[in-house]
């Protein structure tokens, strides 16, 4: 079941030190003591605005650091840790292409293990 939380803050972090605080939590990011905290620290990630850009500067210098990624072409692994995963999914419109069928669009799915998610949405005006 989802819950959605509104956020409102200024402050933003840096990627290291939000897996640093969320290291430093031992899996217990969605108890009843730490919820507040895991969502105040992704709010924070959030306000970061150049941390998923320079991540993929840096994978398109080494694209080989990926290798171990089981996931999709789409989803890119930021960081693995003992208690949790970090990954981006890039979402693309769909475009009534064949190739959309890889995003695996409007089929519902499930996921064996908690998460939380934040998105960012990029607009793009077509010419």
């Amino acid at each position: 079941m989802a819950d959605f939380y509104k956020v409102r803050k200024v402050e933003s972090i840096e990627f290291d030190d939000f897996i640093e605080c969320l290291n430093d939590m031992q899996g217990g990011f969605f108890d009843v003591c730490n919820i507040n905290k895991t969502i105040s620290l992704l709010s924070k990630l959030y306000n970061n605005r150049v941390f998923l850009a320079s991540f993929l500067n840096d994978f398109l210098k080494d694209i080989a650091s990926q290798k171990s990624n089981l996931y999709t072409f789409q989803v890119f692994m930021l960081s693995k840790q003992k208690h949790f995963d970090i990954r981006a999914p890039i979402w693309i419109p769909p475009s009534g292409q064949e190739s959309d069928s890889a995003f695996v669009y409007d089929l519902p799915h499930d996921h064996n293990f908690d998460l939380m998610t934040l998105g960012y949405l990029v607009i793009t005006e077509k010419h």
